[in-house]
């Protein structure tokens, strides 16, 4: 057996002397829990390695690329559970790490496995915007343990060998590889919600805009699905360095996704994938939004308008007709977007 408040944190960073301190300081705050301090370089161009040094956390370089990153630190770790963490996390409690532990120890005895890992809930700290709904949403959101509703900010706490067993993150992936690791997960274990929530830099909503980078998260993921990998590279494109961030220009997403589009022939095989997803991975946050909705308003916790959609929708919708229909809605949701971010700018895309 292993010793259950042992853990070996890694940390990924490229160019984030404004982050690293603050975060190591936290989680040498941390109570009821041993653990080594792993921060990986990409190759910084800033103090990020120097600060790291100096609050004697174990500094590695790796190739750019948070998969590379965080395998490098894997490769290092010397105790039984990883976590592996993003530079601009915050902890509100210093018992955060300990707690988490011992919650995701207790599960997989309970349900003898080590096929299990656990992630915290989400908590967004916006500093140049008022909280909106939005936010609360996915904040929500990140409290369920579903497929591409984890994402790496909210800290992924996992057995070393059942992280091995899934063969890691995926390096051929320059971003989701947090989401692809995650489905893995779901494939062959169990993923479950830690005690507590870590906060999160709200910086790419706040600068990119929060719909626009919506919209690009929710088309990224589905060609992530439909596993069309000259489109997760176009997409790329529009998840710069935190630092290097921007207002997004969707009108320049959308025509570069249609100068690399299917021929006529080729486009229902191209759209009827991306319509599954939408079927299967989206239509239930229509329902968990009117959920939420409830919550914020203050009116219930509970949630009737998902259970709704669980028991009884999918079950009536789980066909290949229905596949068709989300299809056809899908395209006509894309163009009208496409239309509607070509008026923002007044050029047609060609």
């Amino acid at each position: 057996m292993f010793n259950e408040t042992k853990i070996s944190i890694i940390i990924p960073c490229l160019n984030e002397e404004q982050n690293i301190a603050s975060l190591l300081d936290k989680i040498k705050k941390q109570k009821n829990v041993d653990m080594e301090i792993i921060v990986v370089d990409g190759g910084s161009s800033d103090c990020t390695r120097e600060i790291a040094k100096k609050m004697e956390a174990k500094v590695i370089p790796s190739e750019k690329g948070r998969a590379k990153q965080m395998n490098a630190g894997r490769k290092e770790a010397e105790h039984e559970l990883l976590l592996f963490l993003h530079a601009d996390s915050e902890f509100f409690c210093s018992r955060l790490l300990g707690e988490g532990c011992k919650a995701l120890v207790k599960e997989a005895q309970e349900k003898n496995t080590r096929k299990i890992a656990g992630h915290f809930s989400l908590h967004f700290i916006c500093k140049k915007s008022k909280k909106s709904f939005g936010y609360f949403y996915y904040e929500e959101k990140s409290k369920l343990n579903r497929t591409d509703v984890f994402g790496g900010d909210q800290g992924l706490l996992i057995f070393k060998d059942f992280f091995d067993e899934i063969g890691g993150f995926d390096e051929k992936l320059d971003f989701l590889e947090d989401k692809k690791l995650a489905r893995e997960i779901l494939d062959k274990g169990t993923m479950i919600t830690l005690p507590g929530s870590i906060g999160t830099s709200a910086r790419r909503f706040e600068t990119q805009g929060f719909y626009e980078r919506t919209i690009v998260n929710i088309l990224s993921l589905a060609f992530l699905y439909a596993s069309y990998h000259s489109y997760l590279k176009i997409t790329q494109n529009f998840y710069p360095e935190q630092n290097k961030s921007q207002k997004m220009n969707l009108h320049a997403f959308f025509v570069l996704l249609e100068k690399n589009k299917p021929s006529l022939m080729q486009r229902a095989f191209f759209y009827f994938p991306l319509g599954r997803y939408t079927r299967c991975e989206f239509i239930w946050q229509i329902f968990f939004n009117l959920d939420v909705r409830l919550r914020y308003l203050g009116k219930t916790n509970r949630g009737p308008f998902l259970f709704f959609y669980d028991k009884f929708l999918f079950p009536l919708t789980n066909y290949v007709l229905f596949d068709i229909i989300t299809t056809i809605f899908m395209v006509l949701a894309y163009h009208g977007l496409r239309f509607y971010y070509w008026c923002s700018t007044r050029q047609m895309p060609k």
